[in-house]
């Protein structure tokens, strides 16, 4: 059977790595308030690229100059059972049903792909209404103090093997292009470039303007003026 695991994670946020293995890989979201038990949570989870399974077993603390650097600890695993014959038919069509057996996850859950501009990635993580449901469960974290001091720093295999792009080591040279924040906007500065049409390094020439032309009443003054 399949497995499931939850990877409690403090990068630039603290966020839950929620995963399922699908396909030969783990497909991945970032859920930032984690998964819940109650029915009428619907968690934002964004998707991230997949992860290879060796990742499932993860624990430790990212280095920094490593993508994701941080502490990760395992909050929860499990096996994993999608109620359609194809997974990943059913995350195509933007919506897998799915079991899970886990420590503190268990039952039916739904991934529902949201719809609109600016949701490509976006989806939301519910859990349905069974047995193990539970009205007001709040998620726990693990990630104590306690728990981080017990954590080795470690270099994930799959950002040693560069694979996949999300635990490759983040770019050195700086953009083109500056990102600073304006409040909940995002605003761009681009740097000067050269003028369109004209040879890259070089810009265009300001054309010098033509004296206006004279018409017959001034150049008869300045006629008048000579005599």
């Amino acid at each position: 059977m399949a497995i499931f695991v939850v990877q409690e994670h403090q990068a630039t946020r603290r966020h839950w790595d929620f995963r399922l293995e699908i396909g030969g890989a783990l497909k991945s979201w970032a859920v930032p308030k984690g998964p819940s038990l109650d029915p009428s949570q619907r968690r934002l989870a964004i998707s991230v690229p997949d992860h290879d399974l060796e990742h499932a077993g993860y624990e430790g603390i990212i280095p920094e100059g490593v993508y994701g650097a941080g502490p990760v600890l395992i909050w929860d695993r499990g096996t994993f059972e999608p109620v359609a014959e194809d997974a990943e038919a059913a995350l195509r069509g933007g919506e897998l049903l799915f079991r899970l057996k886990g420590r503190r996850l268990n039952g039916e859950f739904a991934l529902v792909k949201m719809r609109g501009p600016g949701r490509e990635r976006a989806w939301l993580l519910i859990k349905k209404r069974d047995a193990h449901a539970r009205a007001g469960w709040e998620t726990p974290s693990l990630l104590t103090p306690e728990a981080v001091a017990r954590l080795r720093i470690k270099t994930p295999a799959c950002a040693a093997a560069g694979s996949p792009p999300a635990c490759q080591s983040r770019p050195r040279s700086a953009p083109r292009n500056r990102r600073l924040s304006s409040g909940s906007a995002v605003v761009t500065r681009m740097k000067p470039g050269p003028s369109r049409g004209s040879p890259r390094g070089l810009t265009r020439k300001p054309r010098a303007r033509r004296p206006a032309a004279s018409s017959p009443a001034s150049r008869g003054a300045k006629s008048a003026r000579k005599k």
